[in-house]
């Protein structure tokens, strides 16, 4: 048990801490430094089985691609899900992005890591930039916690360098509603921080929580190939199906 292990299991033993998706006491069902629990993380469903080369849906009937992804070509080279966005996934990223739980990052940026690993680990990550609203409301934005916590812990490079104008809420819209809901309110963050120019040519990874009709990493993707970007692929933690 390394020293971050042994100080985590002394503070659950002197400040109890609880599971933020069961409630169960973390004393002895803790897997890291995340207020989540082995149960809980074993309930997290991976997605398997044939799916969509572009898109990344689990596949039926269809070959290589689905039937959307037939008729529509997109900016961004492949996206991939880790995980479905089931009861036990929307508790944990509920728990992170509505009740302000912000150590969940940590766990989520974990996930990305390692999928980050597999896909090469040659690419810079973007996140992308949350609705403003959210941001004001929590006082961060989460995808760029998880991006700075997959620099820090794991030194990834990142670049944080797209921001987003306030609109309409993309949850209330279908995917053509939401492209013109989106269209113009993606752009590029310049400042000393952001070396932006350390995108073009370069092969991107674009990270979100979740993906639901793709339109908002589809603005993304197509702001960043505006930038000079190379090849463009995105990651997600999981997909509403």
């Amino acid at each position: 048990m390394n020293t971050i292990s042994c100080l985590l299991r002394t503070l659950d033993l002197i400040v109890p801490e609880r599971c933020v998706g069961c409630g169960t006491l973390l004393c002895d069902a803790r897997i890291g430094p995340a207020p989540v629990c082995a149960d809980c993380v074993g309930r997290l469903k991976p997605l398997v089985g044939s799916r969509c080369v572009r898109c990344g849906v689990p596949l039926i009937s269809e070959e290589e691609r689905c039937l959307a992804c037939r008729e529509r070509e997109h900016a961004y080279g492949t996206h991939r899900s880790i995980y479905g966005y089931d009861a036990a996934m929307a508790a944990l990223i509920g728990a992170y992005k509505s009740r302000g739980i912000k150590t969940l990052g940590v766990f989520f940026a974990e996930i990305l890591r390692r999928e980050w690993e597999r896909s090469g680990s040659s690419s810079v990550v973007v996140p992308v930039p949350g609705n403003p609203a959210g941001v004001r409301r929590r006082g961060w934005d989460h995808c760029s916690v998880i991006a700075e916590v997959m620099a820090r812990r794991y030194r990834v490079p990142v670049r944080d360098c797209l921001k987003r104008s306030p609109g309409r809420r993309q949850k209330e819209l279908g995917y053509a509603e939401r492209q013109r809901n989106l269209s113009g309110k993606i752009a590029i963050r310049e400042g000393r921080r952001v070396r932006v120019d350390d995108i073009v040519g370069a092969p991107v990874t674009l990270i979100d929580d979740v993906y639901t009709t793709g339109a908002t990493v589809e603005e993304c993707a197509h702001v960043l190939r505006g930038r000079g970007a190379g090849t463009i692929d995105v990651l997600t933690i999981a997909m509403d199906l």
